[in-house]
C-alpha cells in the first residue's frame, strides 16, 4: 500500500509559475513561510491544528487560482492518523466504546457532580434553620401533670 502524501508539489509549481515566493505569499496573504513551506513539501505533520491550516490552505489556494477542494480531502487523507488511539495498535484492533457505556458515564458524571453539590451544601455550609426565633423547642416545655384525678380537673 502506497503512503498517502499530499500533493503540495503542485501547488510549488503553480507559485513558482507566477514568479512568486514564499515571502512574497507571506506579505500577501499573511500566512507564515514555514507553513508555505511545509503545505508544498507535504509535511502534514508539522502543520498547526486542523482549522488554521484548512483556512491557510484555502487562501492559499484561492490565491494561486486552483479549486482548493482537491486539496482538503489530501490533506484529511494524510491527517488521519494511522495508529490507533494514543498510537497504540500492537496486533490488534481497538474497537470504539458502546454507545450505552458512553451514556453511563455520562449520566454517571452528572450524578456525581448533584451529589458532591448536595454533601457540600448540607454538610459544609449547613444552612441555619429558618424561623424567627417563636418556636418552643421539646425540651423546655413543662409537661408535669398534677396528681388530681381527671374528673376533678374538668369540674373546676
Amino acid at each position: 500500500m502506497k503512503p498517502l502524501s499530499f500533493p503540495g508539489e503542485e501547488l510549488r509549481a503553480r507559485r513558482l509559475a507566477r514568479s512568486l515566493t514564499v515571502d512574497d505569499i507571506y506579505r500577501k496573504l499573511r500566512i507564515p513561510a514555514e507553513f508555505i513551506e511545509n503545505i508544498e513539501s507535504g509535511k502534514v505533520a508539522l502543520l498547526p491544528a486542523m482549522c488554521y491550516t484548512a483556512g491557510f490552505l484555502k487562501t492559499y489556494c484561492q490565491f494561486l487560482g486552483v479549486d482548493p477542494e482537491p486539496y482538503f480531502d489530501s490533506l484529511k487523507d494524510c491527517a488521519r492518523p494511522a495508529a490507533g488511539f494514543l498510537g497504540i495498535t500492537k496486533g490488534r484492533s481497538l474497537r470504539p466504546r458502546p454507545v450505552w457505556l458512553t451514556d453511563m458515564l455520562a449520566w454517571g458524571a452528572v450524578c456525581a457532580i448533584l451529589i458532591l453539590g448536595w454533601v457540600t451544601y448540607t454538610i459544609v455550609f449547613q444552612p441555619a434553620p429558618q424561623g424567627d426565633g417563636t418556636q418552643v423547642q421539646a425540651d423546655t416545655l413543662d409537661l408535669h401533670v398534677p396528681d388530681a384525678p381527671l374528673e376533678s380537673r374538668f369540674l373546676e
